[in-house]
């Protein structure tokens, strides 16, 4: 999945400096923090799973309990 530090399928690795922090990271934190659901669509490739990892990390830093929930081998 990695080729000379790029990442073309899953997650990219939390220590990785190949990724790039997007603004609906810290948009969707803020939604958590005021108690609201965030539904989190877009095309494919485009990090939603990598920042999906980073959002529940700072989640959980920030003490909330996280669960993740992989659907896609139902489909």
């Amino acid at each position: 999945n990695q080729m000379n530090g790029f990442y073309n399928q899953g997650a990219v690795p939390r220590e990785s400096s190949a990724y790039i922090t997007r603004k609906f990271e810290a948009d969707a934190f803020n939604e958590v923090v005021a108690g609201r659901w965030v539904l989190l669509l877009g095309p494919r490739q485009h990090g939603k799973t990598s920042g999906l990892v980073r959002l529940a990390d700072r989640c959980r830093e920030s003490g909330f309990l996280t669960a993740t929930i992989d659907l896609q081998a139902l489909a």
